[in-house]
């Protein structure tokens, strides 16, 4: 993807963090922002979670 603003995936057991891009999460933020007359500065997406690959 071709984004300025990237999203993090952070596995809560061995503490690998993934950067990923996705253009829809910026357009859903656009548009909460102009339906709610807000201009936004910057955002943050930290998702929480275990890969299901992970070895326990």
């Amino acid at each position: 993807y071709q984004c300025s603003q990237h999203d993090h995936l952070i596995d809560v057991e061995s503490g690998k963090v993934v950067e990923f891009c996705d253009p829809r999460i910026n357009e859903i933020i656009r548009t909460a922002c102009e339906l709610n007359n807000f201009i936004p500065h910057y955002h943050s997406l930290y998702i929480y979670g275990e890969f299901k690959d992970s070895k326990r």
